[in-house]
């Protein structure tokens, strides 16, 4: 991978990993989350304490990290040499706080991103994925699943 540098102003953190401790006892998360200008993006290594919550809506200064070679795998700048103040590089824009919100974004991404089975994604050689959730809805007022039909688009 190349040495690329980004700002990217516009993820959504879909969610964390456990934390771990690597190799130099830094204890770490992975974090997924989405862009609409870039798409699914994993960040890795994250501090656990920092601005990476589900939903917060997140600037980060990224780079490539040269030992993976995933499109979607990006490292916080400075992430080896700054850790003790990397989280302040990590700036709270917003959150996404109705669950109306949340649902859109989820339907849009299982249209983006799903897959019926983990094969598949293995298949597209993509590490993250969305599963297949068309055929979901949520009963905002009641708090359940609910299945409903989706209306054909005529064309």
């Amino acid at each position: 991978m190349s040495n690329e540098r980004i700002l990217i102003d516009d993820i959504v953190v879909l969610g964390n990993a456990v934390p771990d401790v690597i190799s130099d006892s830094r204890i770490t998360v992975c974090t997924a989350g989405f862009s609409k200008k870039h798409g699914l993006i994993r960040i890795y290594p994250v501090p656990p304490r920092s601005h990476m919550k589900r939903w917060n809506v997140v600037t980060v200064p990224l780079e490539r990290n040269s030992k993976d070679t995933r499109s979607e795998s990006w490292k916080i700048q400075g992430s080896k040499s700054e850790w003790a103040q990397i989280a302040s590089k990590i700036e709270l824009n917003d959150v996404v706080d109705s669950k109306e919100k949340k649902l859109d974004l989820l339907e849009n991404l299982s249209e983006r991103f799903g897959a019926s089975c983990i094969e598949e994604l293995n298949s597209k050689r993509v590490s993250l994925g969305s599963s297949n959730l068309k055929s979901f809805r949520m009963d905002l007022r009641r708090g359940r699943i609910t299945r409903v039909r989706r209306r054909r688009r005529l064309g």
